[in-house]
């Protein structure tokens, strides 16, 4: 009685064994990497790319209405130092409006978008001197007809004061850039 329970017991595992190496065979695993037309994988088969020049972008194949845009305005120049060797600090100038847009669906693969990258202002050149405004970032419908979204430059900063941040685009949900730091 005991070989013939040692023996079903061995069988039995000799078939779990076999049961499974036959499941891993018919069912093999596949990776699930992302292969992205534009940008780079960031997991869980999405996809991130950036503008960082250029004004013309050509939506990708693999684009979906589940998507993100974000823009940033350009900061505002810093104020050049005051008093002898600019021995007082100007004051800093703001950061660029932030704006996001999510799942925006009027775009189709192959449409080409125009787009405009915000430039940060120059700074101040000569003692006392202000700095000078960033310029907005925009991105295009595919007629190129108005914006799907715009977030605004800083404003140039005052005298002392920091520079306030970007505010006022359209499209999506904005938030402000950040103040730039006062002199003393």
């Amino acid at each position: 009685m005991k070989d013939s329970t040692t023996l079903i017991s061995r069988l039995s595992s000799l078939l779990s064994i076999c049961l499974v190496v036959i499941s891993l065979l018919a069912f093999p695993f596949s990776a699930n990497a992302t292969t992205c037309d534009f940008g780079s994988s960031i997991g869980g088969g999405q996809c991130q790319g950036f503008l960082t020049s250029g004004t013309s972008w050509s939506v990708p194949a693999d684009w979906s209405s589940t998507n993100t845009i974000g823009l940033i305005g350009g900061g505002a120049g810093g104020n050049a130092g005051v008093g002898p060797g600019s021995a007082s600090g100007g004051a800093g100038g703001g950061g660029g409006e932030y704006r996001i847009v999510t799942n925006y669906t009027g775009y189709a693969s192959g449409n080409t978008i125009t787009y405009q990258i915000g430039q940060g202002g120059a700074g101040g050149a000569a003692s006392g001197n202000l700095g000078a405004a960033g310029t907005a970032t925009f991105i295009d419908n595919s007629a190129g007809s108005a914006n799907v979204a715009q977030a605004n430059g800083a404003p140039a900063p005052a005298t002392f004061t920091g520079g306030a941040g970007g505010t006022g685009g359209s499209g999506g949900t904005g938030h402000a850039g950040g103040a730039g730091g006062t002199t003393y």
